[in-house]
């Protein structure tokens, strides 16, 4: 196997570890310290705000109740197939291809698309109430606010499509995956036929149950310092 493309499955399998991560958070059953009008307020305010510090500070007791954690296999794949085509909608093309800007920092169309991506999901996670974790539109919510997470850029839910969608930038942009860590190439092949079955077939929701294992196997690779990703200029 090839350094480039370890080096595409080592970013895809973090990408995974936080999708994981960020599911099993949003189907926490603790009540939220906040509400879902409170925190759309606040998202909006982050959204405009270029210094995230009094944000932050309003969000603090949310951060600490976002570390507790829901079980991931609460999300049924009709319902994670209703989320993967909020994304399909706001950020594929007609085609079917992811378009450009997704994962690029100051888009503003980027921006718009994630902003109308979000609305989509809250509505599915509204109308289908019955069937999301009690508090999925309030930690969802709360997930979305990017710039408080640390991110550079938007992240959408890593539903299927999400995840076809970044194997498939990796893909068009390899250049720009620069290498900053080295890991046993014998423990990727033991986790590329996991990773490439997620990518390939979609079957999302059939491999939450066995999020422990496969992100405990990850976290492995991971160590102190990562993989870094630069779009290459156009």
């Amino acid at each position: 196997m090839s350094l480039d493309k370890l080096t595409r499955i080592k970013f895809i399998s973090e990408f995974l570890i936080e999708s994981i991560d960020v599911l099993e958070r949003v189907a926490n059953m603790k009540k939220p310290p906040l509400d879902i009008t409170t925190l759309e307020a606040i998202s909006t305010e982050c959204a405009n705000a270029h210094n995230t510090k009094a944000v932050e500070d309003k969000l603090s007791a949310m951060a600490n109740a976002f570390e507790g954690r829901g079980k991931a296999n609460s999300w049924t794949e009709v319902l994670l197939g209703k989320i993967d085509e909020c994304f399909r909608k706001n950020y594929c093309l007609d085609s079917g291809v992811p378009c450009d800007l997704l994962f690029f920092p100051e888009e503003p169309d980027n921006f718009n698309r994630f902003t109308q991506y979000c609305s989509d999901v809250d509505k599915v996670l509204l109308e289908e109430a019955d069937e999301v974790p009690r508090y999925a539109r309030e930690y969802f919510t709360y997930s979305m606010i990017w710039k408080v997470h640390g991110h550079k850029f938007p992240i959408p839910l890593g539903t299927a499509t999400v995840i076809e969608a970044v194997h498939h930038l990796a893909m068009k942009y390899q250049c720009g995956l620069s290498e900053v860590s080295t890991a046993s190439c014998l423990t990727y092949h033991k986790l590329v036929s996991e990773i490439c079955s997620i990518t390939k077939y979609g079957h999302y929701a059939a491999h939450l149950e066995h999020s422990e294992v496969l992100r405990n196997s990850m976290y492995k690779l991971r160590g102190t310092s990562w993989t870094h990703v630069q779009k290459c200029a156009a």
